[in-house]
């Protein structure tokens, strides 16, 4: 039973695409700041729907579904792993952590924003912008 659900190369075959094709659209410094923003994103649960998930399960253990098999039905085996794999993977590692990332990003975006009203403000309370524009509507 085990040896349905634990395939090594269909492990292989989701992670390391998805960090491979994740590398080459992105780019290194993509990557390296998405890795960055990795620290702190699991402090909130969350609960993705796995529709599919039930069918994988089933048709992972229909008689003669092995992945060791070599033949058609051993292919099909490892193409329906590989598929709960990927759909695991996508709802409960990527997804989240892109949608974490997304969060932080926009918090950073509004952080950034009201440290630059606050100078604003400051700048207006202290006359410098009025004054600063002054001398300029004077020479005309």
């Amino acid at each position: 039973m085990l040896e349905i659900w634990f395939d090594p190369a269909a492990i292989a075959i989701v992670f390391a695409g998805t960090l491979a094709a994740t590398l080459l659209r992105c780019g290194l410094a993509d990557c390296r700041i998405a890795l960055a923003a990795l620290s702190g994103l699991f402090d909130k649960p969350f609960a993705p729907v796995l529709g599919l998930a039930g069918t994988l399960v089933a048709l992972a253990q229909a008689p003669g579904a092995s992945a060791q098999d070599s033949g058609l039905v051993g292919a099909i085996a490892m193409a329906v792993i590989t598929t709960l794999y990927g759909l695991v993977a996508a709802n409960f590692v990527f997804a989240p952590i892109g949608s974490a990332i997304g969060r932080k990003s926009r918090k950073e975006e509004r952080d950034r924003e009201a440290v630059l009203e606050w100078l604003e403000e400051g700048i207006r309370s202290t006359g410098a912008a009025t004054s600063a524009a002054q001398p300029a509507s004077h020479a005309a």
